[in-house]
């Protein structure tokens, strides 16, 4: 899931930003935890995050 098929050895950027966003997202809700704040908008804040920072490392990776 995390190694793209067509490159060798390359890591995909992008399922490991969502994951990592994921994660991060799960996390401060729970820390949080108050109504104005719930665990939806954690977890779409962080996959949000990491779908950005996937695309944006995986263009630098290629190069563009």
């Amino acid at each position: 899931m995390f190694k793209n098929k067509q490159t060798t050895g390359k890591p995909n950027y992008m399922a490991l930003g969502v994951a990592i966003g994921l994660a991060l997202g799960v996390i401060v809700s729970m820390l949080v935890g108050t109504d104005s704040f719930p665990l939806p908008v954690g977890i779409g804040a962080g996959l949000a995050i990491g779908a950005a920072v996937g695309a944006l490392l995986t263009r630098r990776s290629q190069g563009g």
